[in-house]
């Protein structure tokens, strides 16, 4: 990633940290789902865990207190995003660390896992983003990172804004081309639960039901709202 594109990152989300968390609040449910996909994917893991790209901790402050780790590290860009994680997720195994994913400055072989959610979009060169996560785990350490799917009309509202312009590169082709040409193993691309709209709280497992019901039609799968990519370290 370049130096500029760091920037044009750096400077929208430097400035964006109450209109993100407004969004956020109207997609909660979303926020709950995304915690409870990667809660699943990280069963069994116990050593250090690194959260890249964590914003203002929307899924931090959901996942970190549900896993049975020894340490959470929660790594963003943007200083004022990172302040904002702070306060809403900070806890007695957290950590937050101001950093670049492209070059976190972290010691190698230092976690058991290292997880994202929308970061690798921002990325200008994604395999080299991941050879350096690679670098960060220990031998048999997990990747799993959460993406919108290319193929989802939904992501049709991304056009038009520059620092989302490369979802449209999220193919489950692509994410595992990326994972793999970085030297990650048994990279893994699956279809997580559609977005329905929030709607009434009660009905919120019925909608849950009906997302979890259309990942598993072949014909629906393709259109799902997320990948889910997961991959080891040999």
């Amino acid at each position: 990633m370049s130096t500029d594109w760091n920037e044009v990152q750096r400077a929208h989300y430097d400035g964006f940290v109450d209109e993100y968390d407004k969004e956020g609040a109207r997609r909660a449910r979303g926020y709950v789902r995304k915690a409870r996909i990667l809660r699943e994917a990280l069963e069994g893991v116990r050593g250090p865990v690194l959260e890249i790209g964590a914003g203002t901790g929307l899924v931090s402050a959901l996942l970190a207190p549900t896993l049975p780790v020894e340490k959470y590290t929660a790594l963003e860009l943007s200083p004022t995003m990172l302040e904002a994680a702070r306060t809403r997720a900070s806890g007695p195994r957290m950590e937050f660390v101001c950093g670049d994913a492209m070059e976190t400055k972290l010691p190698s072989e230092s976690f058991e896992a290292v997880i994202c959610v929308d970061v690798v979009h921002h990325l200008g060169k994604p395999v080299e983003a991941m050879r350096e996560w690679l670098r960060l785990v220990k031998p048999g350490g997990r990747l799993a990172l959460l993406e919108a799917n290319a193929f989802n009309i939904m992501n049709r509202a991304y056009l038009g804004q520059e620092f989302e312009l490369r979802v449209f590169l999220n193919t489950d082709d692509n994410l595992r081309a990326w994972a793999t040409e970085a030297g990650w193993s048994d990279a893994r691309v699956t279809a997580t639960p559609t977005y329905t709209p929030s709607g009434p709280p009660a009905l919120a497992r019925v909608l849950d039901l009906v997302d979890r019901v259309a990942v598993k039609i072949p014909s629906a799968r393709k259109f799902a709202a997320l990948w889910l990519l997961s991959a080891r370290k040999r």
